[in-house]
């Protein structure tokens, strides 16, 4: 059975999260200007570790093809935009 759960990102340039095997991920917003991840999941899949990273608008950084966009938020208290993007590897996503 599915269940769409909400994870809290810190503002960093780069974090690990863990996610059931399988998960797809939805969106990305700030909710109380705080930035969330709201992914579908399977609570019974075992989870693997999942590397998101963060870029603020204006920062250069590389992108080797392993970067996979997910979507931006803005923290409007303090006029910042970030983009976030999942680190893929061979084993990311396999069921």
């Amino acid at each position: 059975m599915k269940v769409i759960y909400k994870y809290e990102l810190k503002i960093d340039t780069q974090q690990e999260i863990y996610l059931p095997k399988g998960y797809n991920i939805l969106s990305v917003q700030t909710q109380r200007c705080v930035p969330c991840l709201w992914v579908e999941i399977d609570k019974s899949k075992e989870k693997v570790p999942v590397k998101i990273v963060t870029i603020g608008t204006g920062i250069e950084f590389e992108n080797n093809g392993n970067l996979s966009y997910i979507g931006t938020y803005q923290i409007n208290a303090v006029g910042l935009v970030f983009h976030v993007y999942e680190e893929k590897t061979k084993t990311k996503n396999d069921e």
